[in-house]
């Protein structure tokens, strides 16, 4: 086994046991699985939960702020509709 594979494997080691994966079998419960997998759950569901915050606050601003949506930000970029001067 080269440097190069130790190091792999010891990095994968290291990931799966920051999840808390590797050591159930196929036939361990959830009741058995989650309590080893917690933080991780959490840390993906808080990321989840920011993401969608943030999408729903840029819709809000672009709507807003007179955003018509996609299909008017692609006619505007390929130059088949020439945007109204700002005051």
């Amino acid at each position: 086994m080269t440097l190069v594979e130790v190091i792999e494997e010891e990095a994968d080691e290291d990931l799966r046991r920051l999840a808390g994966v590797g050591d159930e079998r196929i036939t361990d419960s959830v009741r058995q699985i989650v309590p080893a997998r917690f933080w991780w759950l959490l840390v993906n569901l808080l990321t989840a939960i920011l993401a969608y915050r943030r999408h729903q606050a840029i819709r809000r601003h672009h709507r807003a702020h007179g955003g018509a949506g996609r299909a008017d930000a692609d006619r505007r970029l390929h130059g088949r509709v020439t945007p109204a001067p700002r005051p």
